[in-house]
């Protein structure tokens, strides 16, 4: 039996779970606690990952030449690509305009209970997974 590639089995997941959620809408508030516990744990093997594969790039450079060629060109995309998002965002926010004329709680006294709840409820089973690695 020939295997199924993995982002055709992906891509059956997400249309499984669209699927199931229009079918069953009561059993989401069930199921919500697994999803965010798997983005969690996602989110805590990035930075890892993104650590082992850049030491392991270094190694596996060789030479001290070839390594400061490899990380001027990597410098030289990286301030590139920056520039070129800070610059498309600046020129995209300054010709739309989002967000100009709308009230979305109307005055801040309003939104206060909103934005600051006084009781955060939150579920054990997420305490020791933390949402993101705090950088200090």
């Amino acid at each position: 039996m020939k295997k199924m590639p993995l982002h055709i089995a992906i891509f059956i997941g997400i249309l499984a779970g669209l699927a199931l959620g229009a079918l069953f809408p009561a059993a989401v508030p069930y199921v919500k606690p697994l999803g965010s516990l798997f983005i969690r744990l996602l989110k805590m093997i990035v930075v890892p990952l993104i650590f082992v594969s850049i030491v392991d790039g270094i190694v596996r450079a060789g030479s001290t030449e070839r390594l400061s060629r490899i990380g001027f060109k990597i410098t030289a995309f990286y301030l590139t690509t920056n520039f070129l998002a800070v610059l498309t965002g600046l020129i995209l926010v300054n010709g739309i305009r989002p967000g100009e004329g709308v009230t979305i709680f109307g005055t801040f006294e309003a939104a206060r209970p909103l934005l600051f709840p006084l009781i955060s409820y939150r579920p054990i089973s997420s305490r020791p997974l933390p949402k993101a690695i705090p950088c200090r």
